[in-house]
């Protein structure tokens, strides 16, 4: 999960069949100068040696490097050519914001929670939804209170976000951690 304190994304693939060819993406800013999210971003892949393995092909056996050298670009260095592995594309589907909604009253508890979660709203609840830290939608329940008790017991531990929209249309997102 990704927000505005912190912004950058890495990302690291393993080329098999080797155990240290990869390829890597190091702290890609996802904020424009404006501070707003980027709509899309587009990477050239290139190939990476992480220095652990004495292989020089696909076949050579797992032979340790010791002591390890330093990762480099395997750009050029056989098997590998000196064109572009792949393109990763990146492109922004949704933001979960934290509006202000300063005038209602919400209240989201337990929090770390086993598995039941109370949520209180003096504006009155229209919607819950939950996310994982991946963005993907993993619950979702239409409401008309000021109050919901959800359980979220099925769902594996970690950390959640909450979208509740205000019966005004507001939404809030809040964090919740699963024991």
């Amino acid at each position: 999960m990704t927000n505005e304190d912190f912004p950058l994304l890495t990302l690291v693939s393993m080329i098999a069949p080797s155990p240290d060819w990869m390829i890597a993406v190091n702290s890609v800013e996802l904020l424009d100068t404006n501070g707003d999210w980027k709509p899309s971003i587009s990477i050239d892949l290139f190939p990476y040696d992480a220095g652990t393995d004495s292989g020089v092909d696909y076949t050579s056996p797992n032979l340790d490097t010791d002591p390890p050298e330093p990762i480099s670009s395997a750009q050029g260095v056989a098997p590998f050519s000196n064109e572009k592995m792949g393109t990763l594309t990146i492109t922004l589907e949704s933001v979960l914001g934290n509006d202000d909604n300063s005038d209602s009253f919400l209240q989201v508890f337990p929090n770390p929670t086993d598995g039941i979660i109370r949520i209180t709203e003096s504006k009155g609840i229209k919607s819950v939804e939950v996310f994982n830290v991946l963005g993907a939608k993993v619950l979702q329940q239409n409401i008309n209170s000021n109050q919901v008790q959800m359980d979220i017991s099925s769902l594996r531990s970690g950390l959640y976000m909450f979208r509740i929209e205000s019966s005004d249309g507001t939404s809030v997102v809040k964090k919740v951690i699963k024991r």
